[in-house]
């Protein structure tokens, strides 16, 4: 399925715009896959200021490894403390629980940045990818 088919662009009561589930979706749907090129980075103080701006449509997959989402819904999806998705796999945005139509697709951001969380992410990708059990959400 394509994007639209899965998401709308709305206005959120987060940040300005946000994703909202344009149907009912179960935990470990893929809502869309994450579209760009891979950025490579081991150092964000050592950019320079334009690649600097750049980075904040980039979503990290690994330690050092990030995707430009500038041509890419995922740029929109907003932070929650209790995310309803994730993206345990490098380019696949997955339900981590049941979403509601009409619900806000919501991230947290401190899994998609090179930084303390990275092995706590680690772990939690597998365990999602190994668990069947309902309604599981990423570790606070």
């Amino acid at each position: 399925m394509s994007n639209s088919e899965l998401t709308d662009v709305a206005s959120s009561r987060i940040h300005g715009v946000g994703l909202f589930a344009s149907r009912n979706l179960k935990r470990g749907d893929l809502i869309f896959r994450i579209n760009g090129p891979i950025v490579r980075v081991t150092d964000f103080l050592a950019l320079d200021e334009t690649t600097y701006r750049m980075a904040e449509n980039w979503i990290g997959v690994s330690r050092y490894r990030y995707i430009d989402t500038k041509d890419s819904p995922i740029r929109l999806i907003n932070h929650s403390c209790k995310p309803n998705a994730a993206i345990p796999r490098a380019r696949e945005l997955i339900a981590s629980a049941k979403i509601a139509e009409g619900e806000e697709v919501t991230i947290d951001y401190s899994f998609t940045e090179a930084g303390q969380d990275y092995k706590k992410m680690q772990l939690w990708q597998e365990n999602m990818s190994r668990s069947d059990s309902a309604n599981q959400h990423a570790p606070d």
